[in-house]
């Protein structure tokens, strides 16, 4: 159940696997060059911060970690959330994230971890049915070149534009 993916500098895909608990980095011809990171607790989006840096929320987890493409070590940066989905970074560095079950959109810091929710009450939230993961549906959130945010609603079938003082 691929939830997101990026391409990397060198042409490869980065992953996230849902369904199967981890980060996978395939080739553009779609084989599998390595598993990234194992036993995550069902990530979903993928936002690259470097050439070696990812920042990825887990929705079961209710975190928003980095993990070192070279070594696959990773560390929580933002936890308590309660289902994390899609994620981007800002033209100023610091990360937005939709969390679907919070139905907001929130601005963290990735030095400090701080949270601020920049909109609450957002249409989101669509569960999965019955025996499927509960975030059947991907809520995601993406920068324009000129600051302008995008997001799409599960519940509503829209994508909002969002225009920064």
């Amino acid at each position: 159940m691929p939830h997101d993916a990026i391409e990397l500098d060198d042409g490869t895909l980065l992953i996230a696997e849902t369904g199967a608990h981890h980060l996978v980095q395939m080739s553009a011809e779609g084989e599998i060059v390595r598993v990234v990171a194992d036993d995550m607790a069902a990530p979903i989006g993928l936002a690259q911060k470097d050439a070696d840096t990812v920042y990825f929320t887990a929705a079961a987890a209710g975190t928003v970690s980095m993990i070192s493409l070279e070594t696959g070590d990773h560390k929580i940066i933002a936890s308590d959330l309660m289902q994390p989905e899609g994620i981007t970074i800002d033209r100023e560095g610091k990360i937005l994230v939709i969390d679907a079950v919070a139905r907001s959109l929130m601005r963290i810091d990735p030095d400090s971890g701080r949270k601020r929710i920049l909109i609450d009450d957002l249409p989101l939230g669509l569960q999965g049915p019955p025996r499927r993961h509960p975030t059947w549906l991907h809520n995601d959130v993406v920068v324009g070149t000129d600051g302008t945010i995008y997001l799409n609603s599960d519940t509503v079938t829209a994508i909002y534009k969002i225009v920064p003082h």
